[in-house]
């Protein structure tokens, strides 16, 4: 077991060991608000709200979500009567036998801790540390919150914290941003600033600060970053070596397997090309004398793929100063004459690679769902519909309107509509397939492309996502739900559609025709 394993391991135990005072306490509280004694059904309030943070920040998802049952029924209207008290104890119960399960399952089989990805908030402990909390929580975040200018050397487990928090501002901030930022670990996580009071930008700059969100909105912010930092550093990165001489590709191959990145290896520009065809990378590094037109004929052809525009490319090979600027022209980022040390190039590589993703990221995705904006959507269709033809194998599309939306923004308010397109755009990534590019087509609208379906397979898969709006409503944070609720149009490529262009206007005729009357 890993160092941090053990240190996150250690910090799970301590607080199931709490366990036993915080159930004691919720049973004093209820026993004050059964006695009608004063102060207890806000108490209440506050420990289960407690709970619900600190559930999921600890590992234990049951727990938070039993102790956000009891709060949502304490904060009821009219207020909860004394008389019916039992429930709680019914409440509190549960939560006894979940603490229970949590500390028998860590002592068997449980998780591997240094497979959740971790977060260290620096705050004090209020509302605004509550939401922030909240939202890496539900970008899948195991969240430490310390106090104010903790340094690393006073986290336990600091070395493994991908993303830091701070909400602290003054000069103190950049000192404790540079302690976080510095050195082979800091190079490998985020540091946030909340701007509580006005912050210097180039010198948070300096400190290693990846973005300043102002404190307003903070929150919605550092859930976007939440979400696109899990998205960019959740998986491998995938770096294709396009090089006809196999023994420098395999020195290259073979030191960047050692940084855990995923090699392809291709001989010449037209197995590059497969290579694309399935997915794109994050990184080509191909030889300037690759067979098939040469890297910069390979760097030109990618630059024609809207899907690829984005994906740096690394050319190794002796080139005159001019045929360099040509390369640079045609669309290659940079050019080396020689491998030389493998594995400084390696991790040069791979910086290249990190980098080349998170632009593309931001370049390609929908800052507020997550999932790809309009022209990135489009290009994914028209590269699918293309690879259908030449297959000959099936292809469907599907789009999904949010109805009512409206009514949730004038009732609710513009932010929590924004929140609710978020949710919704979740239950759309969770039910298709991952293999199955998603995106935000229209204000209120998701499209996704069903890869190898028929019409009645996305039929079914209409039905799926239907079946998971309904029973995943949007909660919001006093409590309530708001239903989702959306019209579903799919086509299939064939008789009815034979381009892009004419997928999406059938899939959309079909989000303008009525239900089918019951039989």
């Amino acid at each position: 077991m890993e160092p941090f394993e053990k240190a996150f391991d250690q910090l799970r135990r301590e607080y199931l060991a709490e366990a036993g005072t915080r159930i004691a306490e919720l049973r004093a509280d209820i026993d004050g608000f059964r006695s009608s004694a004063a102060g207890a059904l806000a108490s209440l309030r506050t420990r289960f709200h407690r709970l619900v943070g600190s559930g999921g920040s600890y590992g234990f998802p049951e727990v938070s979500s039993a102790a956000r049952e009891a709060e949502r029924w304490l904060s009821a209207e009219p207020a909860p009567a004394p008389a019916d008290a039992d429930y709680l104890d019914d409440a509190v119960d549960r939560l006894a036998v979940l603490f229970s399960e949590a500390e028998t399952a860590l002592r068997g089989d449980l998780p591997r801790a240094g497979e959740a990805r971790v977060a260290v908030l620096s705050a004090v402990e209020d509302a605004l540390a509550d939401e922030l909390r909240e939202a890496l929580a539900n970008a899948g975040f195991a969240v430490r919150v310390v106090p104010e200018r903790s340094q690393p050397v006073d986290v336990a487990g600091s070395d493994t914290a991908q993303l830091v928090v701070l909400t602290e501002t003054g000069d103190g901030t950049y000192a404790t941003a540079a302690a976080w930022a510095e050195g082979p670990l800091g190079a490998n996580r985020a540091v946030i600033v909340v701007e509580t009071d006005p912050v210097d930008r180039l010198r948070a700059a300096v400190a290693g600060v990846e973005a300043v969100f102002p404190a307003p909105r903070a929150v919605t912010d550092l859930a976007r970053f939440a979400q696109r930092f899990v998205r960019v550093s959740g998986r491998r990165y995938v770096v294709i070596v396009a090089d006809h001489d196999a023994h420098r590709a395999g020195i290259v191959a073979e030191a960047l397997g050692r940084l855990r990145v995923e090699v392809r290896r291709a001989g010449t520009a037209q197995e590059t090309a497969d290579h694309l065809d399935s997915d794109v990378p994050d990184l080509i590094v191909a030889a300037a004398s690759l067979p098939g037109g040469g890297g910069g004929a390979l760097a030109r052809m990618l630059r024609q793929d809207a899907r690829c525009a984005g994906v740096p490319i690394v050319l190794m090979g002796e080139l005159s100063p001019a045929e360099s600027v040509g390369a640079l022209r045609d669309g290659a980022d940079e050019v080396i004459a020689s491998p030389g040390n493998a594995v400084e190039l390696a991790t040069a590589l791979r910086a290249r690679a990190e980098r080349g993703r998170r632009l593309r990221e931001l370049v390609r995705r929908d800052p507020l769902t997550g999932l790809l904006n309009h022209a990135a959507f489009v290009a994914e269709l028209e590269h699918a519909v293309t690879r259908a033809q030449r297959e000959g194998k099936p292809l469907a599309l599907m789009l999904v309107k949010l109805e009512h939306f409206r009514r949730i923004n004038e009732r609710h308010g513009h932010a929590t509509g924004d929140r609710v397109l978020a949710h919704a755009a979740s239950v759309v990534r969770g039910t298709v397939r991952a293999s199955d590019p998603s995106g935000r087509y229209g204000a209120r609208t998701f499209a996704v492309v069903l890869r190898a379906a028929t019409l009645d397979g996305a039929a079914s898969i209409a039905a799926k996502l239907a079946a998971a709006f309904a029973e995943h409503p949007y909660e919001t944070r006093d409590g309530g739900t708001i239903p989702l609720r959306a019209s579903i149009g799919s086509a299939a490529w064939g008789d009815e559609a034979a381009t892009a262009e004419e997928l999406l206007h059938a899939a959309d005729r079909r989000l303008a025709e009525p239900p089918p009357a019951d039989d």
